[in-house]
């Protein structure tokens, strides 16, 4: 059973966040357009929708667009796809934003 202070402190996480994202989105959003970009991708993966990511709602409603997500591709086929084609980067961890995590997360990686 959750509490209703942690459901609070879930909810004000929550909308920090998206917050956080849509003002970081938008400006991305503003500098695609300033330079004639018709879309602006992310590198969201299948992976991604089964955890809780609370900025992800942003991108959506923000209409950026999910390559890798809408074809249903993992993250391990993401990177297998990748060192095939030889890109340098196959196996570069992880580098999801820290704002997304919850504090006592956060608090270990940093």
């Amino acid at each position: 059973m959750v509490s209703k202070s942690n459901k609070f402190k879930k909810n004000v996480v929550t909308k920090t966040t998206k917050k956080l994202k849509v003002t970081i989105k938008s400006k991305k959003l503003k500098n695609a357009k300033e330079h004639d970009f018709a879309y602006v991708l992310d590198g969201k993966n299948k992976d991604d929708e089964k955890v809780y990511r609370p900025g992800l709602k942003a991108c959506e409603e923000l209409g950026i667009i999910s390559p890798l997500a809408n074809n249903n591709l993992a993250k391990q086929e993401i990177r297998d796809y990748s060192k095939q084609l030889g890109i340098a980067t196959y196996n570069k961890p992880s580098n999801a934003c820290l704002a997304e995590r919850p504090r006592t997360l956060r608090r270990k990686v940093i």
